[in-house]
């Protein structure tokens, strides 16, 4: 069995004999087996003193060994036992691994270095530029001057001469290389670009266009943008001129004191509760705000007081709502005409 990296020789402590340690602690070992471990243990146990009197190794003090484990320590504190673990650990792995380094002279450059793995010895050039460099030479040498064609770069206009393993090479270099593949990069890009005219979509004025926003503007200013935010997400309510009065704002906020700042219908407490109207005139031109036509509700239940389901039973046509319910209403009259509620789902 050859000796490798992973195999280290060592000298039993109870039978003499030499042995091969692996694994994980091989640096560690100290008995060929478990029988010799069992062995040393149980004799130390039976011949040795309760308290035996020894010699550090590390720092050399001496000191009192008690315990199961006094027959075999070496060191008087825990501190001593790491620093001689280490060292033996770095000569053992010095003697194993010495073997594996060696000084070399580079057959291209005439340079020294050091040779690190299995093959060592087998190196013949410091880097991977003098091996390509010998490995040209003797191209040359094998079938002429014209066996290498020299090439220039496209980046740096620099002469080279491409390996064998990259005959198609367009740069000298990796860095050259980098460069022409950023380029390519940018080029594809700019095909990519719309930078064809582009309009305002609030006021339908010419937008200036570059390479770094030409694929999300709309809006040719900022003031545009946000007047375009508001047409497109506002409610309908909003457009309602009425809700927007000092007189409906002190109404509204009579109603909520009224009410204890809590919904009627589920009793939620909010700093921020809807004032709506029993008879539904809210949408009108001119509403019912009498305090007593109003009562507050929470946004939760104001969308479901205003949710009507009309459904189909047998021959019967069914309306169905929170609003029926909570109103006590249990007779409908129906309108064959629309009714014109201007702040209802109509944006100007």
């Amino acid at each position: 069995m050859k000796e490798t990296a992973k195999v280290v020789r060592r000298t039993c402590v109870q039978c003499q004999q030499e042995f091969k340690a692996t694994g994980k602690n091989r640096f560690r070992r100290r008995f060929c087996s478990k029988a010799c471990g069992q062995q040393f243990f149980r004799q130390a146990s039976r011949v040795a003193p309760e308290v035996i009197t020894k010699w550090c190794e590390e720092c050399g003090k001496k000191f009192e060994a008690r315990g199961r484990r006094r027959t075999y320590v070496r060191c008087c504190s825990l501190e001593c036992s790491r620093k001689l673990h280490n060292r033996e650990l770095a000569q053992a792995y010095h003697e194993t691994y010495q073997y594996l380094s060696v000084k070399l002279t580079c057959q291209q450059c005439g340079q020294g270095f050091v040779a690190k793995g299995k093959n060592s010895t087998r190196r013949r050039y410091c880097s991977p530029s003098c091996r390509n460099l010998a490995n040209r030479e003797r191209q040359r040498q094998k079938h002429g001057p014209e066996a290498i064609p020299q090439k220039i770069c496209v980046v740096c206009k620099k002469r080279f001469a491409p390996d064998r393993f990259h005959p198609f090479q367009k740069t000298c270099s990796d860095v050259c290389n980098q460069a022409r593949m950023n380029q390519q990069r940018a080029e594809a890009r700019a095909r990519l670009r719309d930078m064809s005219p582009k309009f305002c979509l609030n006021c339908a004025g010419p937008i200036q266009v570059n390479k770094f926003n030409w694929y999300k503007v709309k809006y040719c200013s900022n003031s545009c943008a946000l007047s375009g935010y508001r047409k497109n997400n506002r409610s309908p309510r909003h457009y309602n001129p009425l809700y927007r009065s000092a007189e409906w704002k002190r109404i509204a906020r009579a109603a909520r004191e009224r009410d204890d700042w809590r919904c009627k219908v589920c009793g939620k407490s909010s700093k921020r509760l809807n004032v709506h109207h029993k008879d539904g005139s809210g949408d009108l031109p001119v509403p019912n705000n009498d305090i007593m036509n109003l009562v507050s509700l929470c946004s939760v239940c104001h969308r479901k007081i205003h949710n009507i389901d009309l459904v189909k039973l047998g021959d019967a046509w069914v309306v169905s709502g929170l609003a029926f319910q909570w109103l006590g209403i249990s007779r409908v009259a129906v309108f064959q005409e629309v009714l014109d509620r201007p702040g209802r789902g109509k944006k100007e």
